[in-house]
């Protein structure tokens, strides 16, 4: 005669082995195009530096210029010429929308534009950086009454395509705005400062990852 508690063993073990008598299946995160990110090398002496990016969670690489192949190899100057060609590394990617949500910044489409001009800076990066930023979405970004932006860093970024930069840099800053388009403006809680410091041999990277395809109207 079989006791009660190994029945009960029996039936939680068929219960777990089925992942869960009551919880659903969590959805699949929604699948984004992570628009124009640019990456920078500043190293501290001109050197051939090799960059391997790896996409996880189901990412792939789209476009890539100069042509990624096997990942890029190139000779950067201090002032992040690379191969006296190219003043960054810029690729494209499907990834998941799978971001921090918590704090951000809802801004309306009136000010958007100026609204980054003044954030990047304080954000991490350079004039030259914050211009080819504006230069690029001035012309990319699609309309929307309202957008709310969510900031992302290294270890966020790492978890959709990670990269390996050989030498390794001294200080990495992977900055990657997450854009929902809304019909209005919602008060969202801004995210605290965060300082990033250049120091020694420097990459910075920015890009943007668009909850509707960028290409919608």
């Amino acid at each position: 005669m079989i006791k009660r508690e190994s029945i009960l063993m029996i039936c939680l073990s068929l219960c777990f082995g089925f992942m869960g008598c009551d919880d659903e299946d969590q959805p699949e995160p929604e699948p984004v195009d992570a628009g124009a990110p640019y990456i920078y090398l500043y190293p501290e002496e001109a050197q051939e530096v090799a960059v391997t990016l790896v996409p996880t969670k189901g990412a792939w690489l789209m476009e890539s210029e100069p042509l990624y192949g096997d990942g890029w190899t190139v000779w950067a100057e201090t002032s992040g010429r690379l191969d006296d060609q190219y003043d960054f590394l810029f690729y494209s990617a499907r990834v998941s929308w799978d971001f921090q949500m918590e704090f951000g910044w809802a801004v309306g489409s009136d000010e958007i534009f100026s609204w980054f001009d003044n954030i990047l800076p304080t954000l991490g990066l350079s004039q030259r950086e914050t211009d080819d930023f504006l230069e690029y979405w001035t012309t990319h970004l699609p309309y929307s009454p309202c957008y709310l932006i969510y900031p992302q860093y290294n270890e966020t970024v790492d978890q959709q395509v990670e990269i390996v930069i050989d030498p390794e840099p001294d200080s990495i800053l992977r900055l990657w705005l997450a854009i929902d388009r809304v019909d209005s403006c919602t008060t969202i809680t801004e995210p605290e400062p965060v300082v990033f410091k250049r120091t020694g041999f420097t990459v910075i990277e920015w890009g943007v990852v668009m909850r509707r395809p960028i290409n919608s109207p």
